[in-house]
């Protein structure tokens, strides 16, 4: 019998600031997918919004000092430490590079992501490189009809992520927490407390 495939998930953002609803994401996506490893990937320099309230280094550890002590998640790097506009399609490139050819990657994707999908860069190359999870599906009738004919195409059942390395989009059913980084920052800018 050969061993499982090592899995790692992969969770992109630009945690302007981490809070608990990204750290409960993680969390309930290594559990569904029995993942041995949660990499949180704090944007560089992106393209597809505003730049970041914060800068990155003080985002990436802000993201260190939340996950401090817990085993398998760990914050990686590598966009913002890279020059220039951040692409996912580049990360995931980088990534899968260093993880070799049978580490299973899953990336992250959450309703705002998929519905713009077809905007990024490489987009149709993201599958190449990793596998899609999908938190919380949304309706099919709000995405794009090239979005939804992707979907479609790599939809496969959420064990297929222990199959190959890459290739499948899988559904994450994962508890929604009513918050947001723009709203603690918004708390923050007014000086109310942001405890809890």
């Amino acid at each position: 019998m050969s061993a499982a495939r090592a899995l790692q998930v992969l969770f992109g953002g630009t945690f302007d600031p981490v809070h608990i609803g990204h750290l409960r994401v993680a969390l309930e996506a290594r559990e569904l997918l029995g993942a041995d490893e949660v990499r949180f990937i704090p944007t560089g320099d992106p393209r597809h919004r505003a730049p970041p309230t914060f800068d990155a280094a003080t985002r990436a550890g802000w993201i260190e000092a939340a996950i401090a002590g817990v085993p398998g998640f760990a914050v990686e790097r590598c966009e913002i430490e890279r020059q220039g506009p951040s692409y996912t399609i580049d990360t995931l490139r980088e990534l899968r590079h260093r993880a070799g050819t049978d580490t299973a990657l899953v990336f992250l994707l959450g309703l705002d992501q998929l519905a713009k999908l077809d905007q990024w860069q490489g987009w149709r190359e993201l599958t190449d490189h990793a596998h899609l999870g999908v938190l919380n599906r949304p309706v099919e009738s709000v995405l794009p009809e090239v979005v939804r004919a992707f979907l479609t195409e790599h939809q496969r059942p959420l064990a297929a992520v222990r199959e190959a390395p890459a290739g499948a989009i899988v559904d994450l059913s994962i508890t929604q927490l009513k918050l947001s980084s723009s709203d603690i920052r918004a708390r923050w800018r007014a000086g109310l407390d942001l405890r809890w």
